[in-house]
């Protein structure tokens, strides 16, 4: 029988046994099928978890959700609708980033109400 579990260890992983060498890439981008009584011992360890194929499938769709909150977050400001989330999003892909350059820049490179929208929600006056 064989199981399949995902590296979570935050680094590649190499595990030898028997003459066989099993490689555990992270991030993963799908699960290892490896013999069920070596891959409950490596989910004991914490650094595996033990998932079905759709896992990573699902993390990714979960990444995809997170981005498209961001761009609802910044169509629901006044004067902000699709085309300038979209611009928005080009240039400052993740939130964290657009209220950094918020706070150091003097001007971003929008329209001056877009700018002071922007400063006055991500990064205050």
């Amino acid at each position: 029988m064989t199981m399949s579990i995902l590296n979570i260890s935050g680094q590649p992983r190499e595990y030898r046994t028997k003459g066989y060498v099993y490689e555990f890439p992270f991030p993963a981008k799908e699960p290892t099928q490896i013999p069920d009584d070596l891959g409950k011992k490596l989910v004991e360890t914490g650094q595996f978890k033990e998932c079905d194929i759709g896992y990573v499938k699902q993390k990714e769709t979960i990444k995809v959700e997170s981005k498209n909150l961001f761009r609802e977050e910044l169509i629901a400001l006044p004067k902000i609708g699709e085309k300038t989330a979209d611009d928005i999003l080009t240039l400052y892909p993740k939130k964290e980033l657009l209220e950094k350059a918020c706070k150091e820049l003097k001007k971003l490179s929008f329209d001056d109400d877009v700018n002071e929208i922007l400063k006055e929600t991500y990064g205050g006056k």
